[in-house]
């Protein structure tokens, strides 16, 4: 094999495995026929949080949050730990991708603990936003309810009472699906593997 062919093998497999994408895979689903409520409190500045548990180990590629008939503007979308620690923060514009009737932000991929408690929270500023019962769950992650806090800025969402919304529509987050299963490591070591042939012909 000439080296010429063995350098291109191994910036091809370096390519794939460098340029590797995931799709979207919502944690949260409005239920069948959508939110009973849309539209709820525009231009009353609220954080919506979701509160759960992944069952494993699980990576997070991108941030999102609901398009409800009134949002006029992107919003702030984070996850915090159960300290109120931010994992992992994005602004998600209205001019990103559109999927399962969220609006999307990629991210660098973040693992999220199994057995650990996380909230994941959008910032509506004055869009309005929807709220219903308990969304579709994605099984990787276990749903533990919703909460919010009124105010001004972004922050952890802590307060529960007096509200009847079994979830909001309002934040979520991508589950990456298809990780490469040890795709990349093949490719690399198919790399190596061709540059130690290649310096054994240099060298014969």
């Amino acid at each position: 094999m000439s080296t010429r062919r063995i350098f291109g093998l191994i910036g091809l497999g370096l390519t794939i495995a460098t340029g590797y994408a995931s799709p979207i895979t919502p944690a949260f689903q409005a239920p069948v026929g959508g939110p009973g409520v849309v539209g709820w409190d525009p231009n009353n500045p609220v954080t919506l949080g979701l509160q759960f548990t992944p069952q494993a180990n699980v990576s997070v590629n991108a941030l999102g949050f609901y398009d409800d008939p009134t949002v006029a503007a992107g919003e702030t979308v984070a996850i915090f730990d159960s300290l109120g620690h931010v994992v992992v923060q994005a602004a998600v514009p209205t001019s990103g991708p559109l999927a399962y009737s969220y609006f999307w932000q990629s991210i660098s991929p973040v693992v999220l603990n199994a057995g650990e408690q996380y909230t994941v929270a959008a910032f509506t500023g004055n869009n309005g936003w929807a709220w219903s019962s308990a969304p579709i769950v994605n099984p990787a992650i276990a749903y533990q309810g919703q909460t919010y806090h009124y105010g001004s800025s972004f922050t952890f969402p802590q307060d529960t009472a007096n509200h009847a919304a079994d979830a909001y529509y309002g934040p979520n987050f991508s589950i990456e699906s298809v990780p490469d299963g040890g795709l990349t490591a093949v490719l690399l070591g198919v790399g190596i593997f061709g540059l130690g042939f290649a310096r054994r012909k240099f060298v014969a």
